[in-house]
């Protein structure tokens, strides 16, 4: 088992490192998002991956595309009202 001094030094500690801490989430979310949507065919679980992403840091590159997702995702679902 690791020590606490030893986790401690992997911990974001900086603002830089916590920017690139952030990142690596939401692009988790956007990755879990879309093995949902399209490797498993999972729709639901994937407006749920990409609810996150967007909730979590509606600031990064692929926020438009997760947003576009949503959109579709939730107009197939025949959720139109959620999709506006």
């Amino acid at each position: 088992m690791p020590s606490i001094e030893n986790l401690i030094v992997d911990l974001s500690l900086t603002p830089e490192m916590l920017t690139i801490s952030k990142e690596k989430v939401a692009d988790a979310y956007f990755a879990k998002g879309l093995i949902f949507k399209d490797r498993m065919q999972d729709s639901l679980k994937a407006v749920v991956a990409f609810r996150n992403m967007v909730s979590y840091d509606h600031s990064t590159d692929d926020t438009p595309t997760a947003y576009f997702y949503l959109i579709r995702l939730l107009e197939a679902q025949g959720q139109q009202t959620l999709a506006n």
